[in-house]
C-alpha cells in the first residue's frame, strides 16, 4: 500500500485462476483505499472473455448502489459477448468489433471511476494467424508502439513478485526486458535497469523494422522483443 500512500494507483490484471483466493480479497481492500481502478482483461477467446466479465459483474453487483454504474457497464459487455457467442461461436475480430460497437470503456459513479481494458491474446498459430484476427501476419497486423524504447513510460505492469514490465505486456506478449523489481531494488537500481532495457528494446525494434522491410516479419531476435512491436 506504499504505492497508494505516495500518490500512485494500483490497477489489476484479472486472472480467473487467482480470483477467489487472491484477487477478489485484494480488490475489496483496494476499493477502501482508492477511488479509481483500471482492470485489464486478457482473453484467448470469447467464452474466456465472457467468463471474466461475469466475475467482475458479480463482484460489483454485490457491492450496492454506489457501484451500480460499474455493474451496469459490465452487464452491457456480458450481454453483447453472450449474444455474439450464440450467433457466431467462431467469430473473428471484425465480427467482435461490430458486436461491441461503441461500448464505453469507463463507468463513473459519484465516488468511484472504473475502467475496463480488453486485451486479445496474441497467440500465433502455425499459419501465422493470431487469435481474434483473420489475416495472416503481417497483413493488417497489430503493431504496438513502444514508448519505453524511446525513454518514456507512464504506466508499468508490476507482477506479484515485484518484477516490472512494460504496461502493454501483462504476460501474454512474452517481452523479455525487465525494468527492475519494485519490492527489492532501490530507485537508482531501477533507473539503471530501465536504461539497459530501453537500449535492448530499441535494438530489438530496429531489427523488427528491418525484418518487416525484408519480408521476414514475425521473426524473433535475441533481444526478446515481440516481432510486432515498433
Amino acid at each position: 500500500m506504499e504505492i497508494i500512500r505516495l500518490g500512485g494507483r494500483i490497477d489489476i490484471t484479472l486472472y480467473p485462476t487467482a480470483w477467489e483466493r487472491f484477487q477478489k480479497p485484494l480488490l475489496e481492500e483496494l476499493l477502501k483505499l482508492q477511488d479509481r481502478l483500471l482492470v485489464n482483461v486478457v482473453f484467448e477467446n470469447l467464452p474466456h472473455l465472457e467468463q471474466q466479465i461475469a466475475l467482475l459483474h458479480d463482484f460489483f453487483a454485490g457491492r450496492g448502489g454506489g457501484f451500480r454504474p460499474v455493474a451496469d457497464l459490465l452487464a452491457d459487455y456480458h450481454a453483447k459477448i453472450s449474444r455474439l457467442i450464440r450467433a457466431e461461436p467462431n467469430a473473428g475480430e471484425a465480427a467482435y468489433t461490430r458486436a461491441m460497437g461503441d461500448t464505453a470503456a469507463f463507468a463513473r459513479a459519484p465516488a468511484f471511476t472504473f475502467g475496463l481494458n480488453l486485451l486479445p491474446a496474441f497467440e500465433v498459430d502455425a499459419e501465422g494467424r493470431r487469435a481474434m484476427h483473420a489475416s495472416p501476419f503481417p497483413r493488417e497486423n497489430y503493431l504496438i508502439e513502444c514508448p519505453a524504447a524511446r525513454g518514456s513510460i507512464d504506466i508499468m505492469t508490476v507482477r506479484q513478485d515485484g518484477g516490472m514490465t512494460p504496461c502493454c505486456d501483462v504476460g501474454n506478449l512474452l517481452c523479455q526486458p525487465r525494468f527492475g523489481n519494485l519490492l527489492k531494488d532501490t530507485p537508482e537500481e531501477i533507473e539503471r535497469k530501465f536504461e539497459a532495457s530501453r537500449r535492448l528494446l530499441a535494438a530489438g525494434i530496429a531489427k523488427n523494422q528491418a525484418n518487416q522491410q525484408a519480408g521476414r516479419a514475425g521473426e524473433w531476435g535475441e533481444e526478446g522483443i515481440p516481432p510486432y512491436c515498433r
